[in-house]
């Protein structure tokens, strides 16, 4: 059994048995590996992904394998869709954990209490009021210098 990260996954046609239709994949492995592989539907897995893999050399042929137990934990990127780049384990902690204070201070009574003027000077509906966009950026700044001159420098 072998065992690679993917880079890249090309889809390469189809193929019937007769009784079941399977896509083909061409899949270039960080190990210099380019196998193809067959799935129903989609591949299953992405690029980043570290693979168990068992090779037919003849063929170029290659079937998935279930990872061992014994496999190390890859500490793999987590996606992040939006931006197309990849995070950190530990970046996206803490990313879910500054996403779970800001919500708890948007809905606090102390935010919601500032819920005055909606509008701009042009009539446009804000989604915050003046102050309570002030706040934000008071609170945006404070944990940028947080951030910046405490958590990043070494003790």
């Amino acid at each position: 059994m072998k065992n690679s990260t993917i880079k890249s996954i090309t889809p390469n046609g189809s193929w019937s048995n007769g009784n079941q239709t399977f896509n083909k994949y061409t899949v270039e492995l960080a190990n210099g590996d380019i196998p193809n592989f067959s799935a129903i539907g989609d591949f299953k897995r992405s690029v980043g992904d570290v693979i168990y893999y068992t090779l037919d050399v003849k063929k170029n042929y290659a079937k998935l394998q279930q990872t061992p137990q014994d496999a190390p934990v890859q500490n793999t990127p987590v996606q992040n869709a939006s931006v197309g780049g990849g995070m950190t384990q530990q970046e996206s902690i803490s990313r879910s954990v500054a996403w779970n204070n800001v919500s708890q201070f948007i809905f606090s009574e102390d935010f919601q209490k500032y819920d005055d003027n909606n509008t701009d000077d042009n009539g446009k509906q804000l989604i915050f009021s003046v102050r309570q966009q002030k706040m934000i950026n008071q609170a945006a700044s404070a944990a940028n210098i947080i951030y910046k001159e405490l958590l990043t420098k070494p003790l």
